[in-house]
């Protein structure tokens, strides 16, 4: 499903929390979500360090409801066993992160909801894998469950934009990090409003 490459990226947990700092306009609809739909088990598929399933889990746990976090990546999941330490024993215990892959996790038993935030869902790059996790969340769910996968719509705009010259967006670079460990660079750069 993932090359070393995409592997890689996951090594640096400083930097993939940063990504999302600021932004919690996503965790506000999942958490919205579970209370319109009342589930009583909640899988997250590509739950990285825990950004959105440690609140679902902090909501859902008022109402008896269990919270599992997928996720492939062994540092991700590590990352995310220390934050669920911090959390209250009443919290703990309805939440539980999981090394696994979308593609052929089996939950025992069933699920009432299934999501796949941050377009995480991209990340399974062949058709065939992406028809197998679809599937995979189908024989998860219990008969009334739902499933929510959120997928990003690229600006085709912006994309169009960039082959002009010169550019019509200046771009700084807000964030410029190098792992001492080994050597790899991390450079975010967003567009400059002006």
């Amino acid at each position: 499903m993932s090359s070393n490459i995409m592997s890689d990226i996951y090594k640096h947990l400083a930097e993939y929390d940063l990504e999302h700092l600021g932004d919690e306009e996503d965790v506000d609809f999942y958490v919205s979500l579970v209370r319109t739909l009342r589930p009583q088990k909640i899988l997250e598929l590509g739950c990285g360090t825990g950004r959105i399933t440690m609140p679902l889990a902090t909501d859902a746990a008022r109402s008896g409801c269990d919270v599992i976090g997928l996720d492939s990546q062994p540092e991700m999941l590590e990352s995310a066993e220390q934050h669920r330490a911090g959390m209250s024993p009443q919290i703990r215990v309805r939440l539980r992160f999981i090394a696994g892959d979308m593609r052929t996790f089996v939950a025992e038993p069933k699920v009432d909801l299934i999501v796949i935030p941050c377009s995480s869902i991209t990340h399974v790059l062949e058709l065939d894998d992406q028809i197998a996790v679809f599937k995979r969340c189908y024989e998860n769910l219990n008969r009334d469950g739902r499933f929510v996968v959120e997928v990003g719509m690229p600006n085709l705009a912006a994309y169009s934009d960039s082959f002009s010259v010169p550019r019509r967006t200046p771009i700084e670079i807000d964030l410029d990090r190098t792992d001492e460990s080994d050597g790899t660079r991390l450079i975010r750069q967003k567009p400059r409003t002006t």
